[in-house]
């Protein structure tokens, strides 16, 4: 979220429970995700722009935060909002 804010631009951290899911999301005020991000942002190793420096990123993040929420029977939800992009981690509260 940091890397894709535009200057002075607010990421906001939200956390809240239902009877089935625990979950936090993070929104930032960037550019959003394009159509192409948002069908494989998950995947490992996965960079939108393969010319930028690899040591900022290895693409790896959101594959993590992806299999890290199905292991907990959940899921990772990527979308657009009015403003920026918004990542919501889902993991599950019932164990199976």
């Amino acid at each position: 979220a940091l890397q894709y804010s535009k200057e002075g631009g607010t990421i906001s951290f939200l956390g809240w429970q239902d009877l089935e899911y625990i979950c936090f999301a993070v929104l930032d005020e960037g550019r959003g995700f394009s159509g192409e991000e948002l069908k494989h942002a998950t995947k490992e190793f996965y960079r939108a722009n393969p010319n930028r420096n690899a040591v900022e990123h290895f693409g790896l993040g959101l594959s993590i935060a992806k299999n890290i929420a199905k292991l907990h029977g959940g899921d990772l939800q990527l979308a657009n909002t009015k403003k920026g992009a918004m990542v919501t981690l889902r993991l599950s509260r019932i164990e199976k």
